[in-house]
């Protein structure tokens, strides 16, 4: 997202700096969920302890995280796939303009899962294309390879100054 925000910057002839203060100003407004169906290696990275993992794996209860300055925050959790994609989609229905959004998985074809969350997004967005990708080595080291995501670019909102 924020190499096509570059991109775009260049496109429409903008100063090397002007883009640069762009890219790092939408870095603020990238927000982002993830469904991970695996706990170990949670536990592993310290996210979740050995008592959560296993209490986690006798009620087959799944976290759903978001990053939070940096840092993966559990959020929720859910006990089936079906729940996760309701509150991804819940959480994009919060934005109140999107620039963009992609759909983040383990595999470079369309899992099952992230086929589900198109459709459920295509209901709630509809004439938005919501792109599917595999996410990077960072994120699977964090969250192991079964993870589901969803990230977004929020809109920058015109005339608002976060600086009091």
């Amino acid at each position: 997202m924020l190499v096509r925000l570059a991109g775009d910057g260049i496109i429409k002839d903008h100063d090397f700096d002007t883009v640069v203060q762009t890219v790092r100003k939408a870095t603020e407004r990238i927000f982002s969920v993830y469904y991970v169906d695996t706990l170990t290696y949670l536990q592993h990275n310290g996210i979740f302890s050995e008592a959560h993992t296993i209490l986690g794996a006798i009620l087959n209860v799944k976290p759903f995280l978001s990053i939070e300055e940096g840092k993966p925050i559990v959020t929720e959790k859910v006990k089936t796939r079906s729940q996760a994609i309701d509150r991804m989609v819940e959480f994009l229905v919060e934005f109140d303009e999107i620039d963009d959004a992609a759909i983040v998985q383990n595999r470079e074809h369309i899992t099952e899962q992230a086929r589900l969350l198109q459709d459920r997004l295509s209901v709630e967005f509809p004439g938005k294309h919501f792109p599917y990708s595999m996410y990077g080595l960072a994120l699977a080291g964090l969250f192991g390879g079964d993870a589901t995501g969803v990230v977004v670019l929020e809109s920058e909102i015109e005339g608002f100054d976060n600086e009091y």
